[in-house]
């Protein structure tokens, strides 16, 4: 991410909101959240992102050309979804950077088309497990620029510790308490 680049995180979840405070701090002008859980849209708001769009009711590709004219120079894919990789990809501009850093499902494969990635010259990167970055995200921590209290929504007792485990939507993370 570079000074006055716009940037779109793909998934509002705890990560997708840790990332969008990353672009914001990294020096991103502009941050778009896509995210379908209407719920987290204040949350998202309130921790940096200018625009938040759900890509379920609206038309992603005309609001990025009033936003930025269709320049996403960043897009962060958060979810893990082979839909949500293609979408990183077709949402990104020209010259633009892909961080896949959503883990899909070992056996997910995604159709690649190489002469779109050429003709937008897109750059793609995935995440790996990497021992040494905790340090830095340590001090990040520390600084107290990252807000992850708000990212919290649910605290239950240990003996209710089953409830943490249950299927469904979540608007945050939940802490079980000792």
């Amino acid at each position: 991410i570079r000074c006055g680049d716009t940037v779109m995180t793909i998934g509002g979840g705890t990560i997708g909101m840790i990332m969008l405070q990353l672009a914001r701090m990294g020096g991103a002008a502009t941050t778009i959240l896509l995210e379908t859980n209407e719920k987290r849209f204040a949350l998202a708001r309130a921790l940096g992102a200018d625009h938040v769009l759900n890509p379920i009711k609206d038309d992603v590709q005309a609001a990025l050309q009033t936003i930025c004219r269709g320049d996403v120079r960043v897009v962060i894919e958060c979810v893990g979804r082979a839909e949500t990789v293609e979408n990183a990809i077709a949402y990104a501009g020209k010259a633009a950077t892909v961080l896949i850093f959503g883990l899909t499902d070992p056996d997910c494969a995604i159709p690649y088309q190489p002469f779109a990635a050429f003709k937008k010259e897109l750059t793609i990167k995935t995440s790996y497990v990497n021992p040494n970055t905790q340090g830095r995200a340590a001090d990040i921590i520390a600084s107290g620029r990252l807000n992850l209290a708000d990212l919290i929504s649910d605290r239950v007792a240990l003996k209710d510790a089953a409830k943490a485990f249950a299927p469904g939507p979540r608007n945050g993370k939940t802490i079980i308490l000792p």
